[in-house]
């Protein structure tokens, strides 16, 4: 049987084109086919389960256009393929950027087993982060524990940093595993932070704490207190996109174990 003319099958082109997308690790080039058809009434893109992306073009469309709708969808894109491609684990997410993000800065971080005791070791202004676990092969739980025990004290360290720059009062100040949220401010005062701050940018964790002390002034998203927020930090619409495009993967970290109680 013949195919039909309009059929999408009969437009497909084989040859796969690139698209460079920015993700949260890294750039990469995602390949795509592009798909002509006479029924189709705007540009679209799927995505199979073997991840293949397909660029359908309506009659009249050029490829060129379709090329910008890609990158117009470029967050679509990013969000869907988080959730579809194995995600890197905390350990492995380490081992590609052993850093963490302290007072402003990336520190390097170096992760040492066959320790006495599960041991924390950092100085405020100092040049490494060791952490000291008692096994020879260090574990994501084991990782988990002591980069929550950092961050309980770091992450405490910049924003009270930050509140007495910018003149805010903070009464309280608590890090803890939010499943989606970054940070938090309650009415009372208390400022509420993701311990996965410590794997962000300096730039990116300082947004999150100036965003949530920017809330003891204005307790909504409100044009005032954008403004607000913006006269803290110019680029705080930037931070904001990419915590949400990009930081998702980041989110996911540490996911997979429950570290003990403190």
């Amino acid at each position: 049987m013949a195919l039909n003319r309009d059929s999408e099958l009969a437009g497909t082109d084989a040859t796969a084109r690139v698209f460079l997308l920015r993700m949260y690790d890294g750039d990469r080039e995602l390949p795509y086919r592009v798909c002509r058809s006479a029924r189709a009434r705007s540009i679209r893109i799927s995505i199979d389960r073997d991840y293949a992306i397909t660029l359908t073009l309506p009659r009249g469309a050029s490829e060129r256009q379709g090329v910008d709708f890609l990158e117009s969808k470029a967050a679509w894109l990013r969000r869907h393929l988080s959730r579809q491609r194995p995600r890197p684990g905390l350990l492995d997410f380490l081992r590609r950027d052993p850093a963490v993000s302290l007072e402003g800065r990336r520190v390097p971080l170096e992760v040492r087993g066959n320790a006495s005791r599960t041991a924390l070791r950092f100085s405020r202004g100092g040049e490494k982060v060791v952490l000291e676990a008692v096994s020879s092969d260090v574990g994501e739980a084991e990782t988990v524990e002591l980069l929550r025990g950092l961050a309980a004290r770091a992450l405490v360290w910049r924003t009270e940093t930050m509140a007495e720059r910018h003149g805010f009062e903070v009464r309280r100040i608590s890090v803890r595993d939010q499943s989606s949220r970054w940070g938090s401010c309650s009415s009372g005062g208390t400022v509420s932070l993701n311990w996965r701050l410590l794997l962000v940018p300096p730039e990116g964790q300082d947004y999150v704490i100036l965003h949530e002390l920017a809330h003891l002034r204005h307790m909504n998203h409100s044009p005032r207190f954008w403004n607000e927020l913006c006269r803290l930090d110019p680029l705080a619409r930037e931070w904001d996109r990419w915590l949400t495009e990009t930081g998702e993967a980041v989110m996911a970290l540490g996911r997979k174990v429950k570290p003990s109680a403190s």
